[in-house]
């Protein structure tokens, strides 16, 4: 599906966090269940120390720890009003994308983006 970005927005993490299967993290607080952007957990890498939100179906949790389940990253992408953006895959408001201009990738609100193709 092609998007189309309706606003700028500027990543200001430059170190997100990344995972492998099998990585633990601290579990700390969730996303409002009912608001835009449920089923996230805010987490910190026992490996690297980074910090970001992670979807929860990527972790199995216990006793405030987590271990990936899969590789997974919380790189948003910082984009222009106007972009273009191949959508690859969505999770609880969020849209997994490569920009068509440059093909880089990231996470993109899906707020943020209309469908045009």
């Amino acid at each position: 599906m092609v998007f189309e970005v309706l606003s700028d927005y500027m990543n200001d993490d430059p170190n997100p966090i990344e995972l492998t299967i099998g990585d633990t993290v601290s579990v700390g607080e969730e996303s409002d269940p009912n608001g835009p952007y449920p089923n996230w957990i805010f987490c910190a890498s026992a490996k690297s120390g980074r910090k970001g939100w992670v979807a929860k179906h990527v972790l199995s949790i216990d006793d405030g720890v987590g271990t990936a389940l899969e590789n997974y990253t919380s790189k948003e992408m910082a984009v222009i009003a106007g972009d273009k953006v191949d959508a690859i895959t969505e999770l609880y408001g969020w849209f997994w994308c490569i920009r068509k201009a440059d093909g880089e990738m990231g996470w993109v609100a899906s707020d943020n983006v209309k469908h045009i193709e």
